[in-house]
């Protein structure tokens, strides 16, 4: 007569164990991953409204003219526009309308005057910020341009805090 050998297998108990340790692993892992995509929404945000100020700021000086970026906020939303000839009536349009569109948990807003920060060809500006706001989570991020020199500085606020 033959033995016949043992099946080896899991226990229901097993199995229970590794669904519940698959679920606590899950249940860390997507609140990171959704926060991360807003959060790499926003820092692209702002370094486009950056490099929109900053390219304004290098055509003002090596055109030898004033260059203006217009921004039109709206809520979550940012649409900004480059001119120069701002003497004459009628500004130049230079380029296509940089457009920003974040998830209803952000709001925009500039301190600019008139919502337009002017770059002249001696390097400086009329300064002002514009703050990107993480209505949800209370942080923000703030694109401020100086007005002595017109350099431009991204600032990532932990928490955002009144002024």
């Amino acid at each position: 007569m033959s033995k016949k050998g043992k099946l080896k297998a899991f226990t229901l108990i097993e199995l229970l164990v590794v669904l519940l340790i698959a679920g606590v692993i899950t249940a860390i892992a997507v609140p990171y991953c959704w926060g991360g995509y807003s959060s790499a929404e926003v820092k692209t945000s702002s370094r486009t409204i950056a490099s929109t100020l900053r390219r304004a700021k290098v055509s003002a000086e090596a055109q030898g003219k004033r260059y203006r970026v217009d921004f039109t906020p709206s809520g979550n939303c940012l649409d900004m526009d480059i001119y120069t000839d701002l003497s004459s009536s009628t500004p130049t349009k230079v380029g296509k309308t940089e457009k920003i569109k974040l998830s209803s948990a952000f709001v925009i807003t500039t301190t600019f005057t008139d919502a337009k920060a002017i770059f002249t060809s001696h390097g400086t500006s009329n300064g002002g910020t514009v703050e990107i706001k993480n209505l949800k989570k209370g942080k923000s991020i703030k694109i401020t341009v100086l007005s002595n020199t017109a350099r431009i500085k991204v600032k990532d606020y932990e928490e955002y805090e009144e002024d």
